[in-house]
């Protein structure tokens, strides 16, 4: 009896101790998250690793833009409702802050971080100020396009910031100011300018009122100068070569023909992907299709051209995932993980054979509960009515997941500006788009489309074939306004990437100056959970549809 006592009274203190200590481990696994700080933030940017996991802790993605306030009502389908255009000087309100009136652009309460910041070369010369936390004195003040254009006068250069120019020369003329410095604040901030604004669009983080953040100071950019360079190096460099246990396919694919790559099994990473075909012409760039199934499940489905982001044909660009070559070498970057079998396949839906050399660099990864699946999906669509207005859907899924990015091939078969067409995001059910923008050439950062018409790069954004014209016939209808032709435009999320919860759905309205009859491909990447799904499947006829090349420019006659 005695040793049954002594066995039950261990087994009680025993029980105490787990009683103790089970608390303690619930604790510290739910302890503060760390504190998000101006370089906590430029860490998660060159992260590879990160984009695949749920972010954690967990933010939703907001935007303050100068977007016409009639956009009320997706029902009321006219200039003056749903697709109301005048997209500029539009703001929260006026006040007076140390007697002088200022616009109000943007005032969120609560903690979070701008993620990026795209403004008109025609806010030049107008303050731009930002309050932090409640003060009533700005802590960054300044021109509101020379801080951010990548000038001598910016807060930082290439590529935190940078400047798509208007011009034909590429930095020339302060078309737009980009900004990806990321500027944490604890409890709020408020954005303003001195004068009334024009075109803005301020993209930033809201996270929960319980997530530690440290506000941006000046200081940062002084105090973390080792951090900045390592970073803007990180981001304009090449894509590698080589990442990983490299397989290669070497084949002549046949039309209607499919080559299969299979990919080492068990727990492993997709870190990078070359495609070369022996083909130049456009339509081989549609028709040509990449696959890929990760643990028996097809996750990518698109024409090659705009999955790699060079569109019809070999237009050279370097961005953050993907990059193609001058002698047409395409090349991706984006982190595919898998849990037990993957494979990648080029499929010939053009009326000749291709000759590839496919390449996959694969390397061991641990799949952990918070792992989520690269997935590509490619829509096209023609023709498309630019009267009455529509919208272009990008991508509708339902799950979770993030939004990473996407590519625009845009064939526009008349003389005349295209793209005017807001971007509407739909987050988690929502029925007014928490992101609405002012123009699918802001939604790619740069401004002023028809006066655009110059090839430019960024990590996160670029424009590599912009619509053809004559430059020495340009009397007799107005030029700044042509953009006939074929225009590809890409973008990468870096801390603006979406997360969604439950569903997500992009759109981007086709508003054309002119009566047109339009052609759109996008492809999407997004990461998601495997029971998250797109309504962005196989479409085999669209690809191999024959592409739709606008006849020469002729100058109309007076």
């Amino acid at each position: 009896m005695n040793r049954q006592k002594t066995t039950l009274t261990v087994v009680l203190a025993i029980l105490v101790m787990i009683a103790t200590i089970c608390p303690m481990a619930i604790a510290k696994k739910a302890s503060r998250p760390q504190t998000i700080t101006f370089d906590s933030l430029l860490e998660e940017m060159v992260d590879r690793d990160a984009i695949t996991r749920f972010p954690d802790p967990k933010f939703r993605l907001l935007q303050a833009s100068s977007y016409d306030r009639g956009t009320k009502d997706p029902h009321e389908d006219n200039d003056k409702g749903w697709f109301a255009n005048i997209d500029r000087s539009q703001f929260i309100r006026t006040e007076v802050n140390s007697g002088r009136d200022e616009w109000v652009i943007m005032d969120y309460k609560g903690p979070g971080a701008v993620a990026r910041m795209w403004l008109t070369g025609n806010n030049v010369g107008k303050t731009i100020r930002f309050y932090f936390d409640g003060s009533d004195k700005p802590a960054i003040e300044g021109d509101a396009v020379g801080l951010f254009n990548n000038s001598p006068t910016a807060l930082l250069g290439y590529p935190f910031t940078h400047t798509s120019s208007g011009s034909d020369k590429n930095e020339d003329l302060a078309r737009s100011a980009v900004s990806f410095i990321p500027i944490p604040f604890a409890k709020g901030l408020k954005v303003t300018l001195d004068q009334e604004p024009m075109y803005y669009i301020i993209t930033y983080r809201a996270y929960d009122k319980a997530v530690p953040v440290r506000s941006f100071s000046l200081k940062d950019l002084k105090t973390q100068k080792a951090l900045l360079d390592r970073t803007a190096k990180e981001l304009v460099a090449d894509l590698e070569n080589e990442a990983g246990n490299v397989e290669t396919l070497r084949v002549t694919v046949g039309p209607g023909k499919e080559a299969t790559l299979d990919l080492p099994g068990g727990e492993k990473v997709v870190r990078y992907i070359s495609l070369a075909i022996d083909e130049t012409d456009k339509q081989a760039f549609r028709s040509t299709v990449i696959k890929a199934h990760f643990d028996d499940r097809l996750r990518i489905w698109s024409a090659v051209g705009d999955f790699f982001g060079t569109g019809l044909g070999v237009n050279p660009f370097k961005g953050r995932y993907r990059q193609v070559d001058a002698d047409g070498l395409m090349k991706c970057s984006w982190l595919m993980p898998y849990r037990h079998q993957g494979s990648v396949s080029i499929l010939n839906l053009g009326k000749t054979a291709v000759t590839i050399v496919l390449r996959a660099g694969v390397s061991d990864h641990k799949w952990t509960d918070e792992t989520m699946y690269f997935n590509a999906g490619w829509r096209h669509r023609y023709p498309i009515a630019t009267l009455p207005r529509s919208e272009y859907n990008f991508i509708e899924a339902e799950g979770k997941g993030v939004y990473v990015g996407d590519t625009l091939t845009v064939i526009n078969p008349i003389i005349g500006w295209w793209g005017e067409g807001d971007a509407h995001i739909f987050v988690d059910g929502e029925t007014f788009p928490s992101m609405l923008g002012t123009g699918t050439e802001d939604y790619y950062a740069y401004a002023y489309g028809g006066r655009n018409r110059a090839f430019f790069q960024h990590p996160f954004h670029a424009q590599v074939r912009a619509a053809q014209f004559n430059r020495d016939k340009m009397d007799g209808y107005d030029f700044t306004r042509n953009t006939k032709g074929i225009t590809t435009l890409t973008r990468t999320r870096a801390l603006d990437t979406i997360p969604f919860e439950s569903s997500l759905t992009l759109n981007i309205e086709v508003w054309h100056w002119l009566g047109a009859k339009m052609d759109y491909a996008n492809c999407s990447y997004w990461y998601a959970f495997d029971q998250t799904a797109a309504n962005l499947g196989p479409e085999r006829w669209e690809a191999m549809r024959r592409v739709p090349i606008p006849p020469p420019l002729v100058t109309p006659v007076r």
